[in-house]
């Protein structure tokens, strides 16, 4: 558990560089994980100011920024994306909340600042009156699949992705 070595604050735009090595890193991890035939598609799209880029335009339009800081570093992040609910079936209310990444560095895991930083992302939540978050996982993925469920989310579908077969 953190014992007070790490504190929660909310960022702007002008502080998404300081998350840049974290992403970096959470993306290395993902590419491991991933099928090896599907793996370059992202490996070669997914650089860091496209990231960087999609990040802003979530905090521009209500999404919100957690930074974790110890020591004067970053010890992890979390990124909220706001979304509006009216085209889907399955959320409840009027909005609902894309997890859409956290990382936490190495050193800091299993000390609570996930769960610390998905505390604050829950107050924030319901202060904004959004009722249900979403969030994807890479299959394979088993420590962050075992994190959600200790947050209290559960499996709800299973995307699918493949390239267009030639003609």
């Amino acid at each position: 558990m953190v014992h007070g070595e790490v504190r929660v604050v909310e960022a702007g735009p002008d502080r998404l560089d300081e998350i840049e090595q974290l992403w970096s890193s959470l993306k290395a991890h993902h590419l491991e994980l991933d099928d090896p035939a599907l793996a370059p598609i992202r490996a070669e799209r997914q650089g860091w100011s496209g990231r960087r880029a999609g990040f802003e335009r979530i905090l521009g339009d209500g999404g919100f920024l957690f930074l974790a800081e110890t020591g004067g570093s970053t010890a992890g992040y979390l990124v909220v994306e706001i979304l509006d609910a009216s085209g889907n079936w399955r959320i409840a209310g009027d909005r609902y909340a894309n997890l859409e990444s956290i990382a936490v560095r190495p050193a800091f895991r299993g000390r609570g600042v996930g769960a610390a930083l998905m505390t604050r992302a829950y107050e924030r939540l319901r202060d904004l009156g959004i009722v249900e978050l979403v969030t994807q996982v890479v299959i394979g993925n088993d420590g962050a699949r075992r994190f959600y469920e200790r947050e209290g989310l559960r499996a709800w579908t299973v995307g699918y992705l493949g390239r267009v077969p030639p003609a």
